[in-house]
C-alpha cells in the first residue's frame, strides 16, 4: 500500500507540475503575440518620416547584438571542449587504476566451481571450462562494476558543466533581451511597458535551454525534442552503454589468450588456487589491453593472425577505446544537444530583429493597407486574448487539483 501510494503521489505530482508549466508558457506565448500586435498597431499611427529615422539609427546597434549573440558559438565550443577533456581525464583514471582495483574486485566474488568437493574433478576438461568460464563471468562482472563508478564520476563532472554553461548563456540572453527592449522603445508608437509586463522570446529560448541542457520538462513545448530527457540523461545513456561496450568487448576478444594460460594454473592446483587463477588472468588482461598498436604486431603470439584479425586485437585496447569513446562523446554533442543550443540562439536573435524590421515596416504603407491591417490586427488580437483567457481557465483547474 505505501509502495502504490508513493507511486501514485510521484505521478500525480510529476504531471501536475508539467502540465502547469505547458500551461504558463502558453500564456506566455499569448502574452508575447499580444505584446507584438500591439507594437504594430502603434506604428500604423506613427510619423512615417520619424519611422525611417528610427530604422536607419537602429541597423548598426542590431548588427552589433548579432554580433555579440553569435559570440556564443565561441562560449559553447569552450564548454564542449571542457566535457571532452573532462571525459578524457576520466577515462585514463580508470585505465590506470584497473591493475589496483581489478584485483580487489575479483577477490571479492568467490568461485564456486572451485568450493566444497568440486576441486575432486580438477582434472576434467569439461569442469576445467566450467572453471574458466565461471572466471570470465566474475571478471565482466568487476569491469561492470568499475565501468559503474566511471560513468557516476562522469555524470557528477558533466553535470557541474552544464550547469555553468547553461548560467552563462543564461546571462547573455538575459542581457541581450533588455537591449532588444530598448530598441524596440526607440521605435515611434510603440507602448512603453513596464518591465514586469514584458514577455518574449528569451523566455522561451530560456525555457529550451534548461530542457536541453538540465533536463527541465517545460524545455519541450518551446524547445527542441530532447528537452524531456536533457542532455545529461541522454549523454549518460550513451557513455554507460559505450563504457559497458569497450570494457566486455575487450576482455571477448582478449579471452581467447586466456583460458589456456587457467588451465595451466589449475593442473596445478594446490593452496591458493583461486587467488591464482585469478591473478592470471588479471595480468594477461591488463597486458594486453594495454597494448599499442606495434606491441600487437611485435608480439609472437599474434603473428601468425591475420591483418584484421590484429586490428579486432587493436580495438580491444585502451588507445584505442579512448579514441573511440572521445570521438563518439563529440559526435553525440555536435550533432544533436550543442547544435540545437546554436540554432535555439540563431533563432531567438532572428526573431528579435524579424519583430523590429516588421514593427517599423508596418507604419510605412500607405492608409489604405494601414486600415485593412489595423482591422486584422485586431480580430486577431481577440482570438489570441480568447485563447489566453483559455489557457487562464485551464490553469486555475490544474492548480485546483494539486
Amino acid at each position: 500500500m505505501l509502495e502504490e501510494r508513493l507511486r501514485d503521489f510521484l505521478l500525480r505530482e510529476r504531471m501536475i507540475g508539467h502540465i502547469q508549466r505547458y500551461v504558463e508558457l502558453g500564456v506566455n506565448r499569448a502574452d508575447t503575440l499580444r505584446q507584438t500586435i500591439a507594437k504594430f498597431k502603434g506604428t500604423l499611427s506613427a510619423d512615417q518620416k520619424e519611422l525611417i529615422k528610427a530604422r536607419e539609427s537602429l541597423e548598426p546597434k542590431l548588427a552589433e547584438l548579432r554580433r555579440r549573440g553569435q559570440s556564443l558559438d565561441h562560449l559553447i565550443d569552450r564548454y564542449q571542449q571542457e566535457i571532452l577533456n573532462v571525459v578524457e581525464l576520466e577515462f585514463d583514471a580508470y585505465g590506470n587504476s584497473l591493475a589496483e582495483k581489478l584485483p580487489k574486485l575479483l577477490k571479492q566474488k568467490k568461485l564456486k566451481t572451485l568450493e566444497g568437493g568440486n576441486q575432486a574433478f580438477l582434472a576434467l576438461p569439461n569442469h576445467q571450462k566450467k572453471v574458466t568460464d565461471e572466471v570470465k563471468q566474475l571478471f565482466e562482472a568487476s569491469l561492470e562494476d568499475l565501468g559503474s563508478e566511471l560513468t557516476s564520476r562522469l555524470e557528477s563532472r558533466i553535470k557541474a558543466i552544464l550547469e555553468r554553461m547553461h548560467g552563462e548563456v543564461k546571462d547573455r540572453i538575459t542581457e541581450l533581451s533588455r537591449e532588444y527592449t530598448q530598441l524596440k522603445a526607440q521605435i515611434p508608437g510603440i507602448p512603453l511597458l513596464q518591465e514586469s509586463e514584458v514577455y518574449g522570446s528569451a523566455e522561451r529560448v530560456l525555457a529550451a535551454l534548461a530542457g536541453l541542457l538540465l533536463g527541465d520538462p517545460a524545455g519541450v513545448v518551446f524547445g527542441s525534442a530532447l528537452g524531456l530527457r536533457g542532455l545529461l540523461t541522454t549523454l549518460l545513456v550513451q557513455i554507460t552503454a559505450w563504457i559497458t561496450f569497450l570494457a566486455t568487448g575487450s576482455l571477448a576478444v582478449f579471452w581467447i589468450a586466456i583460458p589456456v594460460l587457467l588451465v595451466s594454473v589449475i593442473l596445478t592446483g594446490g593452496f591458493g588456487l583461486e587467488d591464482r587463477l585469478k591473478d592470471k588472468a588479471v595480468e594477461r588482461f591488463l597486458k594486453l589491453y594495454s597494448y599499442r598498436r606495434s606491441d600487437i604486431d611485435a608480439d609472437k603470439e599474434f603473428q601468425k593472425l591475420s591483418s584484421e584479425e590484429r586490428k579486432k586485437i587493436y580495438q580491444a585496447t585502451k588507445e584505442y577505446q579512448r579514441q573511440e569513446l572521445v570521438e563518439n562523446i563529440r559526435v553525440e554533442l555536435n550533432r544533436k544537444t550543442f547544435e540545437e543550443v546554436r540554432s535555439q540562439v540563431k533563432a531567438y536573435i532572428d526573431e528579435e530583429e524579424n519583430i523590429i524590421h516588421q514593427t517599423i515596416e508596418e507604419g510605412l504603407k500607405d492608409e489604405a493597407e494601414k486600415a485593412r491591417r489595423l482591422h486584422e490586427f485586431s480580430q486577431l488580437e481577440a482570438k489570441i486574448s480568447s485563447a489566453r483567457a483559455d489557457l487562464k481557465d485551464v490553469l486555475v483547474k490544474v492548480k485546483q487539483l494539486g
